[in-house]
């Protein structure tokens, strides 16, 4: 039986967001987590930290194991130090790293084999010698996506200890795992799916690697089931309650409990498709429908770890079955489109290897990074036969989920063209068992490059088929329309490193949505998206004469999450300023140049992909009486949102404002805005202490209110000095600057005129509650602040007391909204968020289902993509699939009296 071990709160940290805008300051490490990987696998054993390996006992007459005298290293704050004892009668080495902070992540070394994590690991001697290396790498979070590495080393002097026992791990191999258990009896009898059901385990047979069981599920206790509520009805779907549980152990050598964990595949849908009516769709909508089936998403290079055995399934193949295939890296993916059968078209910046790192040094990108190589990392698996495999691409991946391979045979500084060979359904095996692309017979539309595209009128709608990167929660293939703006091309823009002179386009894109075709209405490509360019397309046409910024507040209405409208502007390179080099490599590679789009409904657009959103404990169809977030309905009208608009305040700056008049007002909100505030008192400020993690007590700020009132606030608390560092777990926070619920009080100068808003009793919300928030998301400033958003409560934390879990949209500029009951009473706060499942393990899981070990599976967050349902859209929706998160009321009134006692009405 293999077993593994992984810490509570790494699905909480998978995909976890820093909400404080503009660059600001990195979320507590309590949020931030200890992991550097931007994935964490629950289901293999590619990172050794994650099997549990119990070093034996040594025997009672054994004399005191010699001690190891080693260095040390400063590392920031802290000053690590390694010591190591041996065991001769077991032929043992543990080694203790002393001075590490909670939260760092810890990789063991011996003799330049990965041999676990931890601040106390065992390990068997692999060879006898004077100087056996042994090193560890301490590693915490310093930023977003970014992490401080102190490398300490030693030698050990294993001479001494007996000759290696017949059956002793080989030198280089340092624990060897039992064999595997071997799942394939778990197939359910046939006919017991559940006719009426999408969802693969209603009626479906688990296999329980922890308990090595076969675990079946009645039909239909796996569907919907209805919910009601006070407000109205919607269908709820878990397995969760059933779903067997994982084990909880006390870990020795980490001192703290160690999980076996269960992985949760109770979401497992098949895959349907949707109900479109092709016919009902515009020029528009019909095009890019039919243009789907030719996109897919770019990686240029893979770190992957497997066999020469085939893949048996469309997931990473885990440690149950014996077989080890899975991706541990990858590059940034972007977007491309076919241009022939076997040839796609796509951004130069696409290309790239996992083998170098980025600034921060972690190899890979943010979908799959590690801060190890990809043969570091394969020095840490067991299994026999296993092969890192690094420069097997590009890759692209269709519509329908197939993985194919290829070779550049065309390279430019912007464009790229790949030449596919083979091909995998499922992508998760070496390269050299895929089959021959020739044998692939799914549906491609090959899209037509428009050779004048020069000529095309700017009036004219375009659209794009794209993976924007922060879309990505909702799926992939969106559909987004928009304009040129003539008034910004004439200042003779260019893509980046490149010469080509771009078109202007007032839609968003982002780094994921280069290579993307821009068509028009009849199907053709007329430009391919290049690059971004900071600058509002509003200030062209100021410039120029024929528009204005928007300097307002926000007017797009209640969100249920939020649509992506920064000051920026899409950048698309015309087919016209390529096309020739195109054909040149095309007709040299005998294909020819499709002229002319064959427009038809043949594109299968699933309605229910595998996506980051629905990747959930609980499935809800929210129905017609609550929005897709749980906020009834009935509600939105509700005076509430605009009591908490006019107490919501905008954090301007970290600077002072000693010319603020008190009766002064300005009716420009255009300005720039690092995090959002509400008022408790005429002269009180609530907002997060990562806002102010960078200010002193009695440090300057200005405020803006929704009224037009400028402010300045003195600092007078931050939870970083005063908040609570117990967990829940028994556990003690002793990071210096972490943000111990992360909720800063600042005190104004003139009182505010507003009406402040009284906190109310968070204790009596629970799952349901609807919520509402108002914010000042950076993502949407072009459309103005004091957003208002509007979901439901996900539950209260069951690992840190303070904190509160909500189905709210979540964004960098959000940081400090209050949110609100619908008596626009203050329920808590928004500081942080992350993966959905991650909220709703770290809350409901526990308290409803009473599951202490069970993690949502990671292939959801992984390198595959799934279609999001068609929507043709000028917005990118970019908080689905996210939870928001931050302290309740109560803890946030437990600090107003400590720092402003008695100032709180009663």
């Amino acid at each position: 039986m293999q077993v593994l071990m992984v810490s509570r709160r790494l699905l909480y940290l998978l995909g976890i967001l820093l909400v404080a805008a503009c660059g600001g300051p990195e979320p507590s490490p309590l949020a931030a987590g200890p992991t550097p990987a931007a994935r964490v696998s629950t289901t293999s054993i590619a990172e050794p930290s994650a099997t549990r390996i119990t070093p034996p006992p040594p025997p009672a007459n054994a004399a005191p194991p010699p001690v190891v005298n080693t260095p040390s290293a400063d590392h920031g704050a802290d000053t690590l130090a390694i010591t190591c004892t041996t065991n001769a009668q077991q032929r043992t080495v543990t080694c203790e790293l002393h001075g590490a902070a909670v939260g760092s992540q810890l990789n063991w070394q011996a003799n330049g084999v990965i041999v676990g994590t931890g601040p106390v690991f065992s390990f068997v001697v692999p060879a006898l010698r004077t100087d056996l290396p042994v090193q560890v790498d301490a590693c915490r979070s310093v930023g977003t996506n970014s992490y401080d590495c102190q490398t300490v080393e030693t030698t050990i002097d294993t001479s001494h200890l007996p000759p290696k026992p017949p059956g002793d791990p080989p030198p280089g191999i340092i624990v060897e795992l039992p064999p595997a258990w071997d799942r394939s009896s778990c197939v359910g009898p046939p006919g017991t799916k559940h006719a009426g059901s999408d969802f693969v385990y209603d009626g479906g047979v688990f296999a329980d690697a922890v308990q090595q069981e076969c675990v079946a599920f009645e039909p239909g206790s796996g569907d919907y089931k209805k919910v009601c509520t006070s407000d109205g009805c919607f269908q709820v779907q878990t397995l969760a309650n059933q779903w067997p549980d994982g084990e909880v152990y006390w870990d020795e050598d980490a001192g703290e409990n160690g999980y076996t964990i269960s992985p949760y595949y109770g979401y497992r849908q098949h895959v349907q498709p949707d109900t479109i009516d092709f016919a009902s769709l515009d020029a528009t909508g019909q095009a890019a429908r039919w243009a789907a089936a030719g996109v897919v998403q770019v990686i240029g290079d893979r770190c992957f770890i497997g066999t020469e055995e085939t893949a048996d399934d469309s997931s990473a193949t885990t440690s149950m079955t014996g077989v080890v295939q899975e991706w541990l890296q990858t590059t940034s993916p972007l977007t491309g489109f076919f241009i022939a059968d076997n040839l796609v078209l796509t951004h130069t910046a696409a290309l790239g290897s996992v083998n170098t790192p980025d600034e921060s040094g972690l190899y890979g990108s943010v979908l799959l990074s590690h801060h190890l190589t990809c043969e570091q990392l394969l020095s840490g698996y067991t299994a026999p036969n296993l092969r890192a495999e690094t420069g097997a691409g590009p890759f692209i991946q269709l519509m329908d989920g197939t993985w194919a391979s290829g070779q550049v045979v065309s390279q430019s500084d912007v464009f790229t063209i790949i030449q596919v060979d083979r091909f995998s359904p499922h992508g998760n095996s070496l390269v050299s068992t895929w089959q021959p692309w020739a044998a692939y017979t799914g549906h491609i539309a090959v899209l037509p490059l428009d050779r004048e595209s020069s000529s095309v009128d700017s009036q004219d709608e375009g659209v794009t088929i794209h993976h924007p990167f922060e879309g990505r929660g909702a799926g992939g293939w969106h559909v987004t329309t928009g304009h040129r703006v003539p008034e910004c091309e004439q200042l003779d823009l260019r893509a980046a490193n490149s010469e080509a002179r771009a078109w202007a386009l007032d839609f968003y894109t982002d780094k994921g949505s280069r290579g993307a075709p821009l068509l028009n209405n009849k199907g053709m490509v007329i430009g391919v998206i290049a690059d971004t360019w900071g600058q509002d397309p509003a200030r062209c046409k100021e410039v120029q004469g024929t528009g204005d910024i928007y300097r307002g507040m926000n007017t797009l209405g209640i969100l249920s999450s939020f649509l992506a409208d920064p000051p920026e502007t899409s950048l698309a390179v015309p087919t016209s300023y390529f096309y020739s080099e195109i054909e040149r490599v095309v007709t040299g590679l005998d294909k020819s140049m499709t002229t002319s789009p064959t427009i038809s409904d043949q594109t299968v657009w699933p309605r229910n992909a595998l996506t980051q959103n629905s990747a959930r404990f609980e499935i809800t169809d929210w129905g017609s009486e609550f929005t897709a977030s749980g906020f009834p309905v009935k509600h939105l009208d509700s005076p509430a949102f605009d009591l908490a608009k006019q107490a919501t305040v905008m954090f301007a700056r970290q600077t002072g404002c000693p010319n603020c008049a008190a009766d002064v007002r300005s009716t420009d909100f255009s300005i720039s805005c690092s995090c959002t505030g509400f008022a408790v008192t005429h002269d009180l400020i609530v907002t997060n202490n990562h806002c102010v993690s960078a200010m002193a007590i009695g440090a300057k700020a200005t405020f803006r209110t929704y009224y037009g009132q400028d402010v300045e606030a003195t600092l007078i608390g931050k939870s970083m000095l005063d908040g609570e560092r117990r967990l829940m777990d028994g556990r003690t926070n002793d990071i210096v600057d972490a943000d111990l619920g992360d909720v800063a009080l600042l005190r104004t100068t003139e009182p505010m005129d507003l009406s402040p808003v009284r906190l109310a009793n968070s204790d009596t919300v629970d799952q349901y509650t609807p919520v509402l928030a108002v914010g000042h998301p950076g993502i949407m400033s072009r459309s103005g602040p004091f957003v208002a958003s509007a979901g439901s409560v996900i539950g209260h934390s069951t690992f840190y007391e303070p904190d509160l879990f909500y189905n709210l949209p979540v964004a960098k500029g959000s940081s400090g909204s209050g949110v609100f009951n619908l008596n626009g009473e203050v329920i808590g706060q928004i500081a942080h968020g992350g993966l959905y499942a991650g909220a709703e393990q770290e809350s409901i899981l526990k308290s409803k289902y009473n599951k202490q070990a069970v993690e949502i599976a990671t292939e959801a967050w992984g390198q595959t993509l799934g279609p999001k349902p068609f929507e043709v859209s000028h917005y990118v929706e970019i908080s689905q699939g996210l939870h928001s998160s931050g302290a309740s009321s109560n803890y946030i009134r437990q600090l107003i009296e400590l720092w402003a006692p008695g100032e709180l009405p009663t």
